[in-house]
């Protein structure tokens, strides 16, 4: 069972998260803030986070930035899902090391997709 990790700081958005990803039989975790983000990552390795801008402690983008720099796991698959879908927001949050980018509101199926697309991509590359 693949773990993800949920990194959203609207309650709503992390049930919604939740229940979509636990249909699809993943095992999901949440977290709030990239203090505490960066402890689950270290500690639960998950094969993938899905990381809003906004946290209760600083911003999706650093967070982002820091797991390409410095993360237990550099190639951790990485999906930004937030408001903000500027074309700027968009360019900022791949350049900093994103794998895809969403914005909210977002469909369930294209979460799930999105996200398949991802582990699909990483098993041809192990091969």
């Amino acid at each position: 069972m693949k773990t993800i990790l949920a990194v959203e700081d609207e309650p709503d958005f992390q049930k919604l998260i939740r229940l979509i990803l636990e249909k699809e039989g993943y095992r999901v975790l949440v977290e709030d803030g990239a203090a505490s983000a960066w402890g689950t990552i270290c500690e639960e390795q998950p094969d993938l986070v899905l990381l809003d801008l906004n946290l209760t402690d600083g911003n999706g983008l650093d967070l982002c930035a820091r797991l390409r720099k410095e993360g237990p796991v550099k190639d951790l698959p990485i999906i930004m899902i937030t408001v903000r879908g500027d074309p700027e927001d968009i360019a900022r949050g791949l350049q900093v090391g994103a794998d895809d980018y969403i914005t909210k509101p977002f469909r369930g199926e294209d979460l799930v997709v999105r996200i398949e697309v991802l582990f699909r991509r990483m098993n041809l590359s192990l091969e």
